[in-house]
């Protein structure tokens, strides 16, 4: 209804001022030719020149719409209740399935961060995410005790706690949550397995939560729904090849 006003209108005013241009009057906002095309402009646009009458009508109809829309589609591709996964092992591919899952699940719709411990490489899987929607949140003062020595083990214990209780606050916004090296920073002794077991059973009803990392603890596994583990059975590495761009890193 509002749509055929408005193109009725519009027409209408489209032939007035058609008429009065070939007349010779010129014609501006404020400026009409007669009452009628005054009538109409205000009718259509407002008494202004920021969007009113049957236009803003339309546009705020439109935006509820979308945002009807929106929130139904949100609604159908929530998690109802959210399951824990675990990918571990010694081998090669458990954060490379945390990304793949995580942009699986923003290609349906779902809201997704990716939290990543223990890890400093810029780009890489990192870009790929950002440029698939995928939020990112990086910890990077949370560094590895076994790779970086001369860190004070109680200062990164510190820094894993504060982590910690920063993404509990930010899972409430999400359908899913990559934790990525979560289970290390356990096996590491950065966060005791009491935390980690608090974190996991405070999470909001539906949160899909997936932790990633070596070592994982007979308790982490029983906190889980699904454990995946992946094992080094060969790898090119004990050969002392290099990490290589685009496969490593």
């Amino acid at each position: 209804k509002l749509a055929k006003e408005f193109s009725d209108s519009a027409n209408e005013l489209l032939r007035l001022e058609g008429n009065a241009l070939r007349e010779g009057r010129k014609l501006t906002f404020a400026k009409s030719a007669s009452p009628q095309m005054k009538e109409l402009r205000e009718r259509l646009f407002g008494k202004g020149k920021s969007h009113g009458g049957v236009f803003k009508e339309i546009l705020d109809s439109m935006d509820s719409l979308l945002f009807e829309k929106l929130r139904q589609e949100q609604k159908e591709t929530a998690v109802d209740t959210g399951l824990v996964h675990i990918y571990t092992g010694t081998g090669k591919g458990k954060t490379t399935a945390s990304v793949g899952l995580a942009l699986r699940a923003k290609s349906r719709g779902l809201r997704v961060l990716y939290a990543q411990f223990m890890k400093d490489t810029i780009g890489g899987e990192t870009e790929l995410l950002r440029a698939g929607g995928v939020d990112l949140k990086r910890f990077k003062k949370v560094r590895s005790p076994l790779f970086n020595p001369e860190e004070n083990i109680d200062t990164l214990r510190e820094r894993a706690s504060g982590a910690l209780r920063i993404l509990s606050g930010m899972l409430i916004d999400y359908d899913m949550v990559v934790a990525d090296e979560f289970v290390t920073m356990v096996s590491r002794s950065l966060l005791t397995e009491d935390a980690a077991l608090e974190f996991i059973a405070s999470r909001p009803e539906g949160v899909e939560l997936v932790l990633t990392g070596r070592g994982v603890t007979k308790a982490l596994m029983d906190a889980a729904d699904l454990v995946s583990e992946i094992n080094k059975i060969k790898h090119y590495a004990d050969n002392e090849t290099p990490a290589r761009k685009g496969i490593e890193y």
